[in-house]
Formats: C-alpha cells, sequence, structure tokens
C-alpha cells in the first residue's frame, strides 16, 4: 500500500475534533438563556464590589460547591482559564520579584508565564523520560536559596511523582503548585491529581476533556489561598477593606483583576463535570486497546504508566525508535498526518528556545526535554473520542501505521532526501 504522504487515498478522509457537548449541554444551556430573557438569570453574577455578589453567580457557586464535593478540597475558586487561575495561584503564595520556581519546561508556556508576570524568576528542571512529567532527582539539584515552590505539570492526563516532590517541598519548605490542566479525574496514590499540593489548577478550556470553550478552576485546602485567589480574581483591591478587616492579608495590597468565570460557561461546566468519569473511562479503554495493538511495532514505544498513578490521557503519548526504523519522528509525523491523522511531534520546543526566555537557560539545559522534543516523542489523539466502542479510529490508526512500515525504505529515502 502507497502512503497518503507519496500520494495515495489518505486512510482517513473525515476526522473531526473531540467534542464533549451534548444534548445535556444544550438543554442546560437553553433553560439558563429562557431564564436570562425572564429575568431570573444574569449572564453573570458577578459585581466587583462587597456584597453577594462579589463572589460571582448562583450557577458558578454551584459549580464551585460540586467541584469541592467531586474532588474533595475544602475549596474551588473558579476563573476565566487555567492561565489566569494559575496566575492567581502564584500570586497568593506571595511569590515575587527576587523568587525563584522550579518547573518544566516541557510545557505550554503559560504555565512559565504565571512566574514569570509575577515578577519571578522560571528554573527549568528536566522530565522523566517515561511520564514526560518533571523530573524530582533534578528539581532538587535546581534548588537556591531564593526557591520558593515547584510547579508540576500533569502532562497529558498522567502524573508527576508526588510522593517524592511532597518529600522535596516539605523537606525544604517550598509551596507545591500543580497544572493539573491535563489530568482531570487523573490520580496518583489512589489521590485525585490536583489536589495533592498545597493548590492546583484545572483547565476547561475547548481542547481539553472537560471543555466550556474557556474557563479554569483552583483548588486547595488552604483557606487564605483560597479567599486571595477570590481577590485576585475579582478587582480586590476595591473591596478588600470592607470584606477581610480583620484578616492577615488586610493590608498586603493585593491588586486584583477580571479572571471571573461567566454563568453561560458555568452551566456547561457542571454537565461537563457530571461526565467526566464517563469521558476519562472511554478515552482510557482506547488507550489501552492502542497500547495493545502498538506492541505489534518493535519500532514504537507506547506509554508508560507506573502502576500508582490512574492516567486520564488527554492527550496519547508514544515514541519512536530511530534506531529501530531508521526513520526520524518528523517523517513519521508527516505521514500519520498524511492518513487524516492529527499528530504532532514532540509536543512543546522546550520553554527556554522560545524568545521570551531564550538567552537566560544554555543550550542542553534539559536534556531528556530536548530529546523527546527533536527525536522521539509523538502524541496523538486518537483516543479522544465521545462515546464508547469507537475502535475503529483505533483500527484505523493501527491500518495507517501498518502502511508506514510497509514503506520504510521509501520513508529513509524521504528523510534522506529533506
Amino acid at each position: 500500500m502507497e502512503l497518503a504522504l507519496f500520494g495515495s487515498i489518505p486512510v482517513v478522509s473525515n476526522n473531526p475534533e473531540f467534542n464533549s457537548i451534548g444534548v445535556e449541554e444544550v438543554e442546560a444551556v437553553t433553560q439558563f438563556m429562557r431564564g436570562v430573557v425572564s429575568g431570573s438569570e444574569s449572564l453573570s453574577g458577578f459585581l466587583g464590589r462587597a456584597g453577594d455578589r462579589f463572589l460571582g453567580g448562583k450557577n458558578v457557586r454551584n459549580l464551585e460547591k460540586r467541584f469541592e464535593r467531586y474532588f474533595g478540597s475544602r475549596h474551588a475558586v473558579s476563573f476565566n482559564s487555567a492561565t489566569t487561575a494559575l496566575q492567581a495561584a502564584v500570586t497568593a503564595l506571595e511569590i515575587s520579584a527576587g523568587d525563584e520556581v522550579i518547573t518544566t519546561p516541557f510545557t505550554m508556556p503559560a504555565t512559565a508565564t504565571a512566574i514569570y508576570l509575577a515578577g519571578a524568576t522560571p528554573v527549568f528542571a528536566d522530565i522523566d523520560p517515561d511520564t514526560y512529567c518533571i523530573d524530582p532527582e533534578d528539581v532538587e539539584s535546581k534548588i537556591t536559596q531564593r526557591t520558593k515552590a515547584i510547579l508540576a505539570v500533569n502532562l497529558f492526563g498522567g502524573s508527576a511523582d508526588y510522593e517524592k516532590l511532597c518529600s522535596i517541598a516539605s523537606h525544604k519548605d517550598l509551596w507545591l503548585i500543580e497544572d493539573n490542566a491535563q489530568a482531570p479525574g487523573g490520580r496518583f496514590a489512589g489521590n485525585f491529581t490536583g489536589t495533592i499540593g498545597d493548590v492546583g489548577v484545572f483547565s476547561f478550556n475547548v481542547h481539553k476533556t472537560m471543555q466550556c470553550g474557556e474557563g479554569g478552576m483552583l483548588v486547595t485546602d488552604d483557606d487564605s489561598i483560597a479567599e486571595k485567589a477570590a481577590l485576585i480574581r475579582n478587582h480586590g483591591e476595591a473591596v478588600i477593606d470592607d470584606l477581610f478587616e480583620t484578616n492577615s492579608f488586610a493590608n498586603d495590597g493585593i491588586a486584583g483583576s477580571n479572571f471571573r468565570l461567566s454563568e453561560i460557561h458555568a452551566v456547561i461546566a457542571i454537565e461537563q463535570l457530571l461526565k467526566l468519569k464517563e469521558m476519562n473511562s472511554i478515552r482510557v479503554s482506547l488507550a489501552e486497546n492502542l497500547s495493545k495493538e502498538l506492541a505489534h511495532f518493535d519500532w514504537i514505544e507506547s506509554p508508560h504508566v507506573p502502576p500508582n498513578v490512574n492516567h486520564v490521557f488527554y492527550r496519547y503519548p508514544f515514541k519512536i525508535r530511530r534506531g529501530v526504523n531508521g526513520v526520524s519522528s518528523e517523517t513519521i509525523t508527516k505521514a500519520l498526518r498524511a492518513e487524516g491523522f492529527r499528530v504532532a511531534k514532540g509536543y512543546q520546543k522546550p520553554l527556554y528556545k522560545i524568545p521570551l526566555f531564550k538567552g537566560r537557560f544554555s543550550q542542553g539545559s534539559c536534556p531528556v526535554a530536548e530529546r523527546m522534543y527533536e527525536k522521539e516523542l509523538l502524541i496523538t489523539d486518537v483516543v479522544c473520542q465521545s462515546k464508547k466502542g469507537q475502535f475503529r479510529f483505533i483500527s484505523q490508526f493501527i491500518e495507517a501505521l501498518e502502511k508506514i512500515e510497509q514503506n520504510l525504505d521509501a520513508l529513509k529515502e524521504y528523510d534522506r532526501r529533506e
């Protein structure tokens, strides 16, 4: 079979992106909008002044309470994105100029820019080559007298090693922040990721497992962090004297912003939370099936999931063994894309290579992250389906890989020319 990369018909001609929105969300939003028309609902329940509406409308509060119950957190504070929730988390921990926060370079820029926007310095520690999450041993080697926190990312639906990270944070008296945008419902040692550190952040972005367009959530068991997050979310500088006269941070001079979640987004997110367990179950089932099928290809390495981790597969990561098949990960990516699949090579360029941070860190600072990006790692959304039993996508993906395997010599020549 000739490859679509070389002009033949692709395996898949119609591959719509993951969409978890269904009749439940349509009905909930329809009912809500009727309430807006009648005056019983409002598109936003927030007001930037002291009073009941400082903490948002009834749907926002309902979502937060449901989140607290589902994940077992003392507090859940909603935001208009995980990015702003991360910024609030860093600010609530009083991280500022002169401080350092150790994080991974193998993540979306928002993780590190939350540190940067607080005036602090992100310090990049390398990743584990099997989980792609931050390496605790490298974290420990990067700690200085200026280090104030560790910001770990639970990448692709997996989990960082929180047994080791919690031990380091406790021993060194550091805050531990979790960027759990990609792993809602995942677990480490039986505990929900996002709830293990001092503060965790979730995402409801349109590309995430839970999606309401844009939105995020901050969770914590610390009363002070939650109160500060609520102030930062909604122009807290205007109301702090009225709301928190006796609190220890009443005179901290907190500057808030408009990081508020709208009521209609909260309505959708509530329905998504109700579906989360089922959506994760579908992804895990498809991922297990795909890993079983990939075992037949000696040039592919399927994901390694530690026994104490419940992976929820926001994306499916796998490695290309170029030493076995002689073809680069970039060419394999092009071939799979030509067959109609969404596949990305390497995920994210290490953040110290992007313009904002370039020049502040040397090449080779995180060799594992660089190797994954440049040579080995591919990710796909083929397991991101909204209904049970959609194994045909897995079968089609395997068919595309079989076509590639039958054309390895031609791909080697393509590599050579490129």
